[in-house]
């Protein structure tokens, strides 16, 4: 049997061969189409299929590993599992594809190109498409189409603990935890899941590896509602993107604790103090009477009009141009995801839909055959039709099977980036994650962990601004030893990449804030050696300098 395996990891033309398992064996991608090895200076694997998470339901995660590219250190390195938002968007075809993965696709959405900025150049990443319906991830039971926060966090320790199995070699590895913007709920809840998890085996009270869990990372990450929201009308304002008069509707007009940003309901709830009423009382006073002109409907409209065709994921960059419109990413998570699934809402509110086409536009259609995805000007490598190449690649027949996709599940749906079908709990989303903040905030001594929340500055969607209020909201005093209160750091050619802080917290576990310099809502995507540089700090458990 091992000779098998031996000659498997041969075709792959990839790594030194080393201990497997059957079924990882199984897994082992050797033939990728459009994937040309001799772009990469050293050898490396990948492996993609399912774990089943529920065997009851015949629920079905599909992943995909991106072993390190570092063949000297790569089995020292820790692993780092990256979740997408949405909620119920693909980190396939987000994370992989479009931001840190090994490769990116090209403009025909044939082939794959090199990414020296990929994140699998320092660590072995994996990607998971969860919860299921997601992507390639599937269940034969329709009813687990309806979820929420607590099983998809449960599905994936499920998954990690299977994983392990599958894969062996990772169970005693380094454990660290990263995504954006839903992964604001998914990567604290799964950490807290795994938190319970590891004190339920040393209390005898479930069976099961430990999970060595090290850290996590939340990149523009959708927290706590009001905030969030209020954060995204203040960002829109602040970089002259609506009037005086639009943030002062909203604050006056709209309840920022529902889905919106801006949904139409009663009024913004009484602000206790910090950051948050700050802005409140500031908007109030930019125009008193705003009230008096219309209510949330009316400003929502106002705003949207005022805006204009921007790409609400990064206000600075071009919009896709395109012969047709498919809305797949709204990867503003919480707030355009809620368009796409009535059920998590009660209202459509003029300004969402305005998001949601702004969503649209962003990531565009089919680009036509001969016409350049990258409009005149932009930085190299800029591409803002990525994700209907990344479609293209990840719907055609071959690939599919190259990563061992079981077309018999998914026949009855193309891949796609965000699901159709998923119904995700309309309560999870309102609800605050500070509580679950607190509760790793007080794991200590060999429990201890390393948090960071990233953000990108010219993030639209779940901006910079509403992060700082809900840090603001945690209560936690940023450390005023040295100069770690509020830093600048310089990237390796001398620019500056962002900002940190760095806070005193009562346990062992640590707590940096980061923010990345001219970076949107997917950090990696628009500034992929800085976030390079970032994430390695994260991972020596420091702050980029």
């Amino acid at each position: 049997m091992w000779c098998a395996l031996a000659m498997l990891l041969a075709v792959a033309g990839a790594a030194q061969a080393r201990p497997t398992t059957p079924a990882a064996a199984a897994d082992l991608i050797t033939d990728l189409p459009g994937f040309n090895a001799s772009q990469w200076p050293t050898s490396w694997d990948q492996y993609s299929g399912y774990i089943t998470v529920d065997p009851s339901h015949g629920r079905k995660l599909f992943y995909w590993l991106q072993e390190s590219q570092d063949e000297v250190n790569r089995d020292n390195q820790p692993l780092v599992l990256w979740q997408n938002g949405g909620p119920g968007c693909s980190s396939v075809g987000g994370g992989l594809m479009t931001e840190q993965g090994a490769f990116r696709p090209t403009t025909d959405g044939k082939h794959v190109t090199r990414n020296e900025w990929s994140w699998s150049t320092v660590a072995n990443m994996l990607y998971t498409e969860s919860p299921a319906f997601v992507g390639f991830s599937y269940s034969k039971t329709a009813s687990d189409n309806v979820v929420g926060d607590k099983r998809t966090a449960d599905d994936l320790v499920a998954f990690i603990s299977g994983f392990y199995e599958r894969h062996p070699q990772y169970a005693n590895r380094d454990l660290f935890l990263s995504g954006e913007s839903y992964g604001g709920h998914y990567v604290p809840n799964l950490a807290a899941a795994i938190v319970d998890h590891n004190a339920a085996l040393r209390a005898g009270l479930k069976a099961g590896a430990h999970i060595p869990l090290k850290g996590i990372a939340t990149g523009n990450a959708w927290t706590v509602a009001e905030i969030d929201n209020l954060g995204a009308a203040f960002d829109w304002w602040s970089h002259a993107l609506v009037s005086d008069a639009c943030l002062a509707g909203i604050a006056q007009t709209c309840n920022l604790t529902e889905v919106g940003p801006l949904m139409a309901a009663s009024g913004l709830p009484a602000a206790s103090g910090g950051q948050f009423k700050a802005v409140v009382d500031m908007a109030r006073a930019l125009v008193p009477d705003a009230a008096n002109r219309g209510g949330c409907n009316f400003w929502q409209n106002e705003c949207s009009a005022e805006m204009g065709n921007v790409n609400i994921y990064e206000i600075y960059a071009d919009v896709c141009l395109s012969s047709s419109s498919s809305t797949r990413r709204a990867e503003g998570d919480a707030l355009l995801g809620a368009r796409r699934h009535k059920s998590l809402h009660h209202h459509e509110a003029a300004m969402l839909r305005a998001l949601g086409r702004a969503g649209d536009r962003a990531d565009g259609g089919i680009v036509p055959s001969g016409s350049s995805n990258v409009p005149s000007g932009s930085a190299a490598g800029y591409d803002p039709c990525v994700d209907d190449e990344t479609a293209v690649y990840l719907n055609t027949p071959a690939v599919q099977a190259a990563l061992h996709v079981d077309t018999g599940a998914t026949i009855n749906r193309a891949w796609s980036d965000c699901s159709n079908t998923l119904q995700y709990s309309r309560q999870d989303l309102l609800t605050s994650m500070l509580p679950v903040y607190h509760k790793l905030l007080a794991q200590d001594g060999p429990d201890a962990l390393h948090i960071y929340v990233f953000s990108g500055d010219v993030d639209g969607i779940v901006p910079v601004t509403g992060t700082r209020m809900w840090l603001d909201r945690l209560g936690l005093n940023a450390s005023s030893s040295g100069n770690k209160a509020w830093k600048s750091w310089t990237t390796a050619v001398g620019q500056v990449g962002g900002y940190t802080t760095e806070y005193v917290t009562p346990t062992a576990t640590n707590f940096t804030f980061v923010t990345v310099r001219n970076a949107g809502h997917m950090v990696p995507a628009a500034q992929p050696s800085r976030a390079l540089e970032m994430f390695q700090a994260f991972l020596a458990r420091t702050v980029p300098q």
